[in-house]
């Protein structure tokens, strides 16, 4: 058996009343997730399943909702003939999404060429979040 100093002794003893007095992270990320994630994640499924709603098939197969921010809601479109027709018709989706969901409906909307998922070998899409960008413009001309 080992002797201790005073020193390790004291040391050890400030490590132990540290761990008992700290909060486990499992209370942290619960604390997190109910205060920020939860509420966000509430608005975004009300507006998705508007969204799911209000938009025909052939449109809604091209977009995803990215974020609702400051009451812009942004959405990714993974084409441009897509992205051409929700503008043309962004004000009177705008209304719709107020009727059918007044505490969660987006102040102003954007659309955002972007792509969120890959496709694979044989033509099939797999989401792909964490790489979610922007789509590179093929204009040569934009600088």
């Amino acid at each position: 058996m080992s002797t201790w100093d005073k020193h390790t002794l004291n040391r050890v003893t400030e490590t132990r009343r540290a761990r008992q007095t700290a909060k486990p992270l499992a209370n942290l990320i619960d604390n997190f997730v109910r205060r920020e994630v939860m509420p966000r994640q509430k608005k975004l499924g009300i507006l998705g399943q508007a969204w799911r709603e209000l938009l025909p098939e052939e449109l809604l197969k091209h977009t995803c909702l990215e974020t609702l921010h400051r009451g812009t809601l942004r959405v990714l479109v993974d084409d441009a003939s897509s992205l051409f027709e929700l503008n043309q018709i962004k004000e009177e989706l705008q209304d719709q999404l107020r009727e059918f969901c007044p505490n969660a409906a987006p102040d102003r909307m954007r659309f955002i060429r972007g792509c969120w998922y890959r496709t694979n070998e044989e033509g099939i899409q797999i989401p792909d979040y964490k790489s979610v960008k922007p789509k590179e413009s093929k204009n040569k001309f934009n600088g």
